[in-house]
């Protein structure tokens, strides 16, 4: 059975993936009458390489992401952040038993980044109890390689670069041939659509 992630984004990027003024020279475009459309370019592309249910399953930029869960795992369990690279823990926040919103002593847990990033008590620490909730625990993070777009892997950019153009040259989704209509899709399209994950919240 598929476990649903509760996630949910707090604050957005610090900043954008693309410069309009860098789009527009990749795309050897010198002047305004089309920058609306090459703003929604610019937002359809980050939207299908950015974040949880980007198609590289990573935040680029830094931003505030917050996992909820029904209960710690188990007293000593390690908890999985979904989405890399991780930056920092900002808060863990939890029911207790009585009902009242807590949050925890960062002292008390640890957070190891790299291909597998968690968050675990801290040596010789464990969980506490929580109250039985759908989000009885809440973990902020901030997740991304870095505060700008240069700290983004090059190879993540160029491909984001090249789709953008290809929307720009590729408008179109159907030709005229022989008088009738074709449909051609274009592949851009598809990689845009085809394949999205939703955030279940």
């Amino acid at each position: 059975m598929h476990q649903v992630v509760d996630l949910e984004p707090v604050a957005a990027a610090t900043a954008p993936l693309f410069e309009r003024d860098e789009v527009k020279a990749h795309l050897r475009v010198d002047h305004a009458d089309e920058d609306s459309l090459i703003d929604l370019f610019i937002a359809a592309v980050t939207d299908h390489l950015d974040g949880f249910a980007g198609i590289i399953g990573q935040a680029l930029i830094a931003q505030q992401w917050a996992l909820h869960l029904p209960c710690f795992p188990g007293r000593s369990g390690a908890i999985q952040i979904p989405l890399r690279p991780l930056i920092t823990i900002d808060a863990i926040t939890y029911l207790d038993l009585d009902g009242v919103m807590q949050t925890l002593d960062p002292a008390l847990y640890v957070a190891r980044a790299g291909k597998l990033a968690i968050v675990e008590p801290a040596y010789g620490q464990g969980w506490v109890s929580t109250r039985a909730d759908r989000r009885a625990v809440s973990i902020t993070f901030t997740a991304g390689f870095g505060q700008t777009a240069a700290a983004v892997p090059p190879a993540y950019r160029s491909a984001g670069l090249l789709m953008i153009g290809d929307l720009y040259e590729n408008r179109k989704s159907q030709v005229i041939e022989n008088g009738a209509v074709a449909i051609v899709q274009n592949p851009t399209v598809d990689r845009l659509l085809g394949g999205r994950r939703p955030i279940n919240v």
